[in-house]
């Protein structure tokens, strides 16, 4: 099969590319760069460096490669702006979104559209999933963007006769992530603690479903493999808590500065998804990892990346993120 990955370049779609191509798969990917990092090589694929918000940059893909399987990742972008951020994705999400919807046709045998857990609102733990949950302060823009593109991407798929598959991604990390305050929460810890910076929580209680990028590449392979539709959450059904995540990373680096408590103005936090894929994929699927079971290998890359790589200082996101210049 053709297979196209519009954010192919990405840090979910570095993954989804070789492990598609093993399974024998001519891919190609379409990405403008802007979420991308050194370790990502794409010298083996076809590459289109498109803008795919632009109507008719994302034409010249569609017209060269003739996809078969459409593989939409833009949702998981990991920007490296912080002030400007919610903006910007919102206009990658729903802007990729709108201008795949105009060059879909029965050509294409299947869109995969890898949305994430904002979807479903603000901090609520080990709660049932419901399309209809508010979407709260916390996951406002991104949230409603990613459900709009869901829409959008399904209504169109049922005009032009597509299947049509989301795959709601649960807290992704990982080697490789770009660096991001928001997204890259794991990340962000350890380069504090890297830093010799204090980190504080607020109350930080409650829990997140961590899953690794492997994990979500596999899974979403064997949705693939399965070629079922509708809406899947993908997650590990983990509940792992940031002051857990703390105590870990404390195991592995020397955290010089006590953890400070925060007055609580409100706290992120996504749902815990217990759920697996033993009723949709033939032979289920498990995760084959764990947060804090991965910590020490997290901890050494994040170390190796500070000596090695110029990056964003956390210490100044932070203060951005609170208004300090």
């Amino acid at each position: 099969m053709r297979v196209l990955i519009v954010g192919g370049a990405g840090f979910l779609g570095s993954y989804l590319a070789p492990a598609l191509d093993a399974l024998g798969h001519d891919v190609a990917l379409c990405d403008d760069f802007s979420g991308s990092i050194r370790y990502r090589s794409t010298d083996r694929f076809r590459v289109f460096t498109t803008n795919c918000t632009d109507l008719n940059a994302i034409q010249h893909p569609f017209n060269a490669f003739n996809p078969e399987i459409l593989i939409i990742a833009v949702a998981h972008h990991f920007s490296r702006d912080v002030i400007y951020k919610f903006y910007e994705d919102t206009k990658l999400v729903l802007g990729t979104a709108n201008s795949i919807c105009s060059v879909l046709s029965p050509a294409l045998k299947h869109v995969y559209y890898c949305s994430g857990h904002e979807v479903y609102g603000g901090p609520q733990t080990n709660k049932p999933l419901r399309e209809n949950r508010k979407i709260t302060r916390s996951a406002t823009q991104h949230g409603a963007a990613e459900r709009a593109a869901e829409i959008l991407l399904g209504h169109q798929c049922q005009e032009v006769g597509v299947p049509f598959t989301v795959l709601r991604l649960f807290d992704l990390y990982g080697p490789r992530i770009v660096f991001s305050a928001r997204t890259g929460v794991i990340s962000f810890l350890i380069d504090t603690v890297i830093r010799d910076e204090a980190i504080g929580l607020v109350e930080a209680k409650k829990n997140r479903d961590f899953i690794h990028v492997e994990d979500a590449r596999d899974a979403i392979l064997a949705v693939i493999g399965a070629g079922v539709t509708g809406t899947i959450n993908i997650g590990t059904g983990i509940p792992t808590s940031l002051r857990q995540l703390m105590q870990e990373i404390s195991t592995n680096i020397e955290v010089r500065h006590p953890v400070y408590e925060v007055p609580r103005q409100g706290v992120y936090s996504s749902i815990a998804c217990t759920k697996t894929l033993d009723a949709i994929v033939p032979g289920g699927w498990h995760p084959k990892h764990n947060v804090t079971e991965d910590m020490a290998d997290l901890v050494k890359f994040r170390v190796d990346e500070n000596t090695t790589a110029e990056r964003t200082d956390p210490v100044l996101v932070l203060n951005e993120m609170r208004g300090v210049r």
